[in-house]
């Protein structure tokens, strides 16, 4: 492993031992590649962002994910390795003269749910919360889960954006296709005065999307 350092921001080498970080450098002997440490200039709002590049590495991560779930004395820091090797960048952002009050943010979904993963996992198996390794902050990752909710629940609010009725659509091209019309129930189906939650065997939560559908013995017809 290369460690750098720019305008303060490095690479923090921790506690593991010595030996753990040879024994990483020979099993990944030739797949080593250089991790760039990028600090922008602060914003219109004073913020600065120091982020990772290139931080993702597949030999490494194997490496570290094996002592993280071995769960003996050292496995928390492996933990820390490992969370950034197999998940790969981040970003921490801060204004200059509040470093530590800042806040790590990870760009996509495949990411946010990897952190995920590993912060579940050390916390409830380890009792540790993840710390950076990459960039030398003295501070642990917030619960990166929430970033994966609150992206979850963008991506669906787009696509109900985009397909206001794809439920309805759902519902009606199960009813064509399956012979709704002798159906032994079909109460409510394709009355347009209704809506299709309070058609028969259909269940919606609060927020009116088909949570359940119940047909069985109702004399379906087709695929």
């Amino acid at each position: 492993q290369k460690y750098i350092s720019v305008e303060g921001l490095g690479f923090n080498d921790g506690v593991v031992a010595p030996l753990c970080k040879e024994a990483e450098s020979c099993s990944c002997e030739g797949k080593e590649r250089d991790v760039e440490i990028i600090v922008t200039e602060p914003d219109y709002g004073g913020f600065i962002s120091s982020s990772t590049s290139d931080l993702g590495n597949e030999c490494k991560c194997n490496f570290w994910s094996r002592l993280c779930e071995d769960a003996r004395a050292g496995a928390e820091e492996a933990c820390d390795y490992a969370a950034e090797y197999c998940c790969g960048d981040y970003k921490y952002k801060y204004k200059s003269d509040e470093y530590k009050s800042g806040e790590f943010y990870f760009d996509d979904i495949r990411i946010q749910t990897c952190y995920c993963d590993f912060f579940n996992y050390a916390q409830n198996e380890l009792s540790h919360l993840l710390k950076p390794k990459a960039l030398n902050i003295s501070k642990e990752f917030l619960n990166p889960c929430g970033q994966l909710q609150d992206e979850l629940s963008r991506i669906q609010y787009e696509q109900w954006a985009q397909y206001p009725d794809r439920d309805g659509i759902f519902l009606k091209a199960i009813y064509n296709e399956t012979d709704g019309q002798n159906w032994t129930n079909n109460n409510g189906w394709m009355n347009e005065t209704l809506d299709y939650c309070e058609w028969y065997g259909i269940s919606c939560d609060e927020n009116g999307y088909v949570t359940s559908i119940d047909l069985k013995d109702n004399n379906l017809a087709g695929q």
